[in-house]
């Protein structure tokens, strides 16, 4: 306990409310401490520990001044904490330090933490936003439970087989959606350069639809002199056409493969519909990108490795339309976890499958100078993919 002289007057507090919210921050700060006694923030000894205690950055002075402004606001210069003539003084104050808090949280929210909403809301999802995030499921649903804490509502609605937003989930989506879109417009704007020209970029189906729209929008932003030529296909048949029809290939290949800029790692697994109930039935009915590719041979190895027959049901040079085939129930399929539409779930060893191989994305330069536009979506593209990685 710290006792308070005898000598020491306690001034009243006016009733009406504070004129400045930063003046409550003290208040706060103090009241969360629950220290229980009766204080007198005018003591200059007890001052200079309590702002060591708050925070190592907030000098004394600051604190003793934000106090008096404090009393001066409420009717005298020394307010107090808890007085025996005055026992409401310390409640009032706190409710109202407690209120203005919450309004300055909600004002200060991570983007980090709403692009993992988005991520989340859009994908219906926490494994596919996980994936898609490159971070762990754990980490995702920390954010998610962070920010519901922070808006002070439920924004998603958790069952087994799918997320779905709350009431106040959907009217926060179109903020968080326009906050997380302008945080990296404006990143965009800062690092572009004035440059123009063409760039011939080629890409697989799944990233071009799914992964790469919100990517290239902010560079057409941020480069609007810059013409952007995007073509889809397999890796194969791409990286076969480079320098010739391409400038830019983003491929699928396999982990360590060695070649290309390498910009993020892929988990490759399984996956079937999400309606219903995997059961390892022989022989396995497929959904497979049509040959030669690489997804189809990883399976069919896998498969034969592991004596499981196989029937290939479906096939198609389209990813949507197989994933599409798996999702409806009739057959099993090869994803990348980070880019599986919605309607699917993604099945691994403890569902007596093999294991497939790691695959890896790289970004592939046409050999010679490279222009500007060229160079400047190579560098784009690179840091907008890696630092998915990084915020793993």
């Amino acid at each position: 306990m710290i006792g308070l002289p005898k000598s020491l007057s306690f001034m009243p507090v006016a009733r009406h409310r504070p004129r400045a919210p930063a003046m409550l921050r003290p208040w706060v700060e103090v009241a969360d401490l629950s220290l229980g006694i009766a204080l007198h923030l005018r003591s200059r000894a007890l001052i200079v520990p309590l702002a060591n205690r708050l925070s190592p950055a907030r000098p004394a002075a600051k604190l003793n001044s934000s106090i008096s402004m404090i009393g001066a606001a409420h009717g005298g210069p020394r307010p107090c904490l808890r007085d025996r003539r005055f026992p409401n003084c310390h409640n009032r104050f706190r409710f109202m330090a407690m209120r203005w808090g919450r309004r300055t949280m909600l004002r200060n929210i991570d983007v980090d933490l709403l692009r993992s909403f988005v991520t989340v809301a859009e994908l219906q999802s926490f494994t596919r936003a996980a994936a898609a995030l490159f971070r762990s499921q754990s980490t995702v649903s920390t954010q998610i439970r962070r920010l519901e804490e922070l808006a002070g509502q439920t924004l998603l609605q958790r069952s087994p087989h799918e997320v779905l937003l709350t009431r106040a989930g959907e009217q926060f989506l179109g903020y968080a959606r326009r906050i997380v879109a302008l945080h990296d417009e404006a990143l965009d704007v800062i690092n572009a350069q004035s440059v123009s020209g063409r760039v011939r970029l080629a890409v697989m189906d799944d990233y071009a639809t799914i992964v790469l729209p919100e990517t290239l929008a902010r560079f057409a932003r941020s480069h609007p002199d810059v013409e952007l030529e995007v073509t889809t296909g397999f890796t194969r048949d791409l990286l076969n056409s480079l320098g010739e029809e391409f400038d830019l290939v983003l491929a699928t290949q396999k982990a360590g493969d060695g070649r290309g800029e390498v910009l993020r790692k892929e988990q490759t697994v399984w996956a079937c519909s999400d309606r219903i109930a995997f059961d390892l039935e022989e022989p396995l009915q497929l959904a497979l990108l049509k040959a030669p590719n690489m997804f189809r041979e990883w399976a069919l190895a896998a498969l034969n490795e592991a004596g499981l027959r196989w029937r290939i049901l479906f096939s198609s040079s389209s990813i949507g339309a197989v994933e599409a085939m798996a999702a409806s129930g009739v057959a099993l399929t090869v994803v990348k976890a980070g880019t599986a539409r919605p309607g699917l779930q993604l099945l691994g060893s403890e569902h007596g499958l093999p294991a497939l191989p790691a695959s890896e994305i790289a970004l592939h330069l046409a050999p010679g100078r490279a222009s500007a536009a060229v160079a400047a979506l190579s560098t784009f593209l690179a840091e907008a993919l890696s630092d998915a990685v990084a915020r793993a």
